[in-house]
C-alpha cells in the first residue's frame, strides 16, 4: 500500500508544471490575538506567477469533502490566510491531494471566501475563550480523539465507562 501512495506520488510529481517554492513550509501569523501555526506540505508557484497550495493527505477521500464544502474547509483557508501573509497574495489554488484515490480537490480562495472564513474564525475563537464548545460527535472522527472521555461522546454511544 506504501509503495501505492509512492508510485502516486512520483506520476503526479513528474507530470506537474508548477515550480516548487517550498515543501513544509512552517508558517505563523497573528489573528484575532493569537498566533495560528502550522506547516504547510507543498507551495507551488504556476507558469502565470499565482499560488499553489497542496495538502497530501494518505488516505481515501472521505465524503463530506467536496468542492462545495471546501470554502469552509479550516485547514485550507488557514493555509491561503499564510500564502497571503508570507507573500502578499491569496493561492489561486489550495488543494488536498488524496493519494490513495489519486483524486484531487481544488479550492479557489477568493477574498470574499477567505473574509467569510476569518469572520466564523473570530467566531470560533470567542466561542472557545467563552468556554462555548460543545462536542459535535462523528462516528469517524471519534474514533480516533483523544478527548472522547472528557467530552461524553463515547459514553454516549455506549463505549465509555
Amino acid at each position: 500500500m506504501a509503495g501505492d501512495l509512492v508510485q502516486t506520488s512520483i506520476e503526479w510529481l513528474e507530470a506537474d508544471r508548477n515550480e516548487l517554492v517550498d515543501r513544509e513550509k512552517e508558517f505563523a501569523f497573528a489573528f484575532a490575538g493569537k498566533t495560528l501555526h502550522g506547516f504547510i506540505d507543498r507551495i507551488e508557484k504556476t507558469p502565470a506567477g499565482g499560488y499553489v497550495v497542496i495538502d497530501f493527505k494518505s488516505g481515501s477521500r472521505p465524503g463530506d469533502i467536496t468542492r462545495k464544502s471546501l470554502p469552509e474547509n479550516i485547514q485550507l483557508n488557514l493555509y491561503a490566510m499564510a500564502i497571503r501573509e508570507l507573500y502578499g497574495t491569496l493561492p489561486e489554488r489550495a488543494t488536498l491531494f488524496f493519494l490513495k484515490d489519486n483524486k484531487l480537490v481544488d479550492y479557489q480562495p477568493t477574498g470574499d471566501s477567505v473574509g467569510a472564513f476569518t469572520r466564523n474564525l473570530e467566531q470560533m475563537i470567542a466561542g472557545i475563550e467563552a468556554g462555548e464548545f460543545p462536542a459535535r460527535p462523528d462516528e469517524r472522527r471519534c474514533g480516533w480523539c483523544p478527548y472522547g472521555d472528557l467530552c461524553g461522546s463515547r459514553e454516549d454511544e455506549g463505549g465509555g465507562e
